[in-house]
């Protein structure tokens, strides 16, 4: 059994909201899962921060992915080095991968936007793109779709709407350092815009998220166009956002919470004010992505862990060169009745 002692295997709030019937799976190749959607037939999209390739797995069983997706060509990441006499291309720098919303048949996929853990400013870590699912005859897979777009930090500094947030200063921290800009979630609204949730900064204590209205604009080449931002009673950073019909579960971190533990919050999308499920507690798994899987049954939400710093016989999982025996955690929690939130 390798997660079910850590988590109550029955979790319930005041809102109505019941868990049950887990499912835990341990799959290979990548440690540190950033963001994920649900793609159909079974199965699940995940990003890595650390790993410019989207990978697809079965949501049902443990072990290697079905199929991946290459991003530095897409994504244009390569750079030469022209010291040489012979060019030679650069090792491509992490795009820093952090959330996902699907619409439709379209994911969209977005970046930290924050600098790097120096205080640099990297461009490969300024992305906001988006694939298609494709069905290849068998199974689900992701294709490209449209065009990157590295200006989504400057549209949001120059938005009247977020002016009193102060983000030009916070761009030019590091993420990891009190109030540096550092965006880890995304999920989608039902008239198809985009919800932008901020780990960093916080304002005035309430955590940050931005309605992106035109996500299949910018894929096209249009600016940016944002709505009313958000100011939710989390006391903390997201650090990811899942919607079924208009409300939201998010994971978060409290700042008053013990390092590194995390909490599942529940959200209507209109107020401040937010639910924490008191029973859901996690130890040693590390949630960093949340996907919503509606069903005739009820539905389905699936828990990723970044396992990266996980230790793995003396060596943590990120710093282990052999992808087979990289691995992130998964859990899947079937709720029995009607839609997640009643």
């Amino acid at each position: 059994m390798l997660i079910r002692a850590l988590l109550t295997a029955v979790l319930a709030s005041s809102a109505g909201l019941v868990f049950a019937s887990v499912e835990e799976h341990q799959h290979s190749g990548i440690c540190d899962a950033s963001g994920v959607v649900s793609i159909g037939s079974g199965m699940f999209a995940v990003a890595d921060d650390e790993l410019n390739r989207l990978l697809i797995y079965n949501l049902h069983t443990s072990g290697p992915e079905e199929s991946s997706l290459e991003l530095n060509d897409f994504l244009r990441l390569h750079s030469k080095n022209d010291s040489h006499k012979n060019e030679r291309l650069r090792a491509p720098k992490e795009a820093d991968l952090e959330g996902a919303a699907r619409v439709g048949d379209v994911v969209y996929w977005i970046s930290s936007h924050g600098r790097n853990r120096k205080g640099n400013r990297v461009e490969a870590r300024m992305q906001f793109f988006a694939t298609k699912i494709h069905n290849d005859g068998t199974k689900p897979v992701l294709v490209p779709f449209g065009s990157p777009y590295t200006r989504l930090l400057q549209d949001l500094i120059a938005a009247p709407q977020h002016q009193s947030f102060a983000l030009e200063t916070a761009a030019t921290l590091p993420p990891k350092a009190h109030g540096g800009l550092n965006i880890e979630a995304m999920a989608d609204m039902p008239n198809g815009h985009l919800l932008i949730g901020f780990r960093s900064p916080t304002i005035a204590g309430k955590s940050l998220i931005i309605e992106l209205e035109n996500p299949e604009g910018i894929i096209a080449g249009e600016a940016a166009l944002f709505g009313v931002p958000r100011l939710i009673e989390l006391d903390g950073g997201i650090r990811a956002m899942a919607s079924e019909g208009g409300r939201y579960m998010i994971i978060g971190n409290e700042q008053q919470a013990d390092d590194g533990q995390s909490s599942l919050f529940l959200w209507d999308g209109e107020g401040t004010k937010i639910e924490r499920l008191e029973s859901l507690i996690f130890a040693d798994f590390n949630p960093e992505a949340i996907a919503a899987f509606p069903d005739r049954k009820g539905g389905q939400i699936l828990l990723l862990s970044d396992d990266g710093m996980k230790d793995l016989g003396g060596s943590t999982c990120k710093k282990i060169s052999d992808p087979r025996q990289r691995y992130f955690r998964s859990l899947l929690y079937r709720r029995p009745e009607l839609s997640f939130f009643n």
